[in-house]
Formats: structure tokens, sequence, C-alpha cells
């Protein structure tokens, strides 16, 4: 019976280990997801937080191109960022009057390029803080071509060139919480009724210069 006794002992000493082991495997191994846009309610004002685990996730949500342009002119850039943070775009502006010799349908540049950006911080539950990580662009600015009576000129990244930080912006974002320099840029297009109190698409400004890519929604 002490024998037996013993025995029931050290199995309830080897059972209560085992479960305290699993209990702390299960707590270590434990994932926090990354939650959707927001559709409602004003910008939480925090300290910034990194998220840069939280990149694919974020960029994973986006379905879509961005776009900047003015509403003035036949010219835009688009933008297509992918789930990792790795981005395409081309650029475009058409000149019919821009004719010579040779080019009598007038002047087009255009701008194929790549790049890709990386998640610095969360601002609040409708901004992303982002790193211009690298830029690179097809052909050598200011070569010419010719084809079909139209001039060809290689042109830049316009809206991604020159910028470093960029601010990425959820749909629900208040617009009165949006800057200046990114509204001129999508009310101006048509993007963005002037009546409109919350952003209804992905919103990406180009921090230093100012430029406003209106995104899908």
């Amino acid at each position: 019976m002490e024998l037996s006794a013993k025995g029931t002992n050290r199995r309830r000493r080897l059972f209560l280990t085992i479960g305290a082991s699993a209990v702390a495997l299960l707590t270590f191994s434990g994932c926090t997801p990354v939650s959707g846009p927001p559709t409602s309610g004003p910008p939480t004002s925090s300290a910034p937080t990194h998220t840069t685990s939280s990149a694919p996730s974020i960029f994973g949500q986006i379905n879509g191109d961005f776009v900047f342009a003015s509403g003035v002119g036949a010219w835009e850039t688009t933008l297509t960022i992918a789930p990792d943070g790795s981005f395409t775009g081309h650029m475009h502006d058409t000149d019919m009057g821009a004719t010579g010799p040779g080019y009598p349908n007038g002047t087009e540049t255009v701008c194929d390029f790549s790049g890709h950006f990386r998640v610095i911080s969360q601002i609040n539950q409708y901004e992303y803080s982002l790193v211009l990580v690298d830029l690179a662009q097809q052909g050598t600015p200011n070569d010419q071509s010719f084809k079909d009576g139209t001039m060809y000129v290689v042109g830049t990244p316009y809206g991604v060139a020159d910028g470093r930080i960029f601010t990425l912006y959820l749909p629900g974002h208040p617009v009165a919480a949006l800057p200046d320099g990114y509204l001129s840029w999508v009310q101006g297009s048509g993007a963005l009724d002037i009546s409109a109190t919350t952003l209804p698409f992905w919103g990406l400004y180009n921090n230093s210069q100012q430029q406003g890519f209106a995104g899908p929604r």
C-alpha cells in the first residue's frame, strides 16, 4: 500500500508538471491579429506604435490602384501596392499641342517605375506612417523616341519621386483631420466630394512634396 501511494503521488506530480508546461507553451505562442479598417469615430491620438510586422496585413487589405491627378490636363500617376509593400506604377502626360517635324500627333511623357514601402509606425486607427525604401524607373529621364507620329519622352515617377516619408490613410478617416495639402489634390481632382465628412477610400500622401493619391474604396 505504501508503494502504491508513492506511485500515485509521482504520477500526480508528473501530470501537474505537464499541465503547467502546456499552459506556458500556449501563452508564449499566442499571436495578436491586426484589425481591419475602422468605419466610424474620430482618430485616436496616441504615441506612434511600431508595427513593422503588421505591414503585410495592412497592405494586404488594399484592393485596387492609387491615382494621383489634378483633374486638369491629361496626366496622372497610378500606383499598385502589393501585400508585401512592394509597388509598381505608371505615369503619363499627354500634350497633343506639343508637335513638330516627325511627331504631328503630339508628345507623351511616360514613366514606368517600381519600389517598396515599409511601415514605420501606426499613428492612430486611421493612419500609418510609411518610409519609401527604394524606387527605380525604366529608362533615362528626357530620353526621346518616336512612334506613329508621336514623340515619347521618358519622365519621372511624379507624386512618388523626391518623397521619403508617406502617410497611408484608411477609409473612414475624418476629412476635418486630413492635411490641406492632401485635400487640395483629392478634392481638386474630383475624387473626394467637398461635402464629404469621412474619407470613402484609401489615401496615400507624400508628406514632403504635399502630393496626394486617391486609392480604392
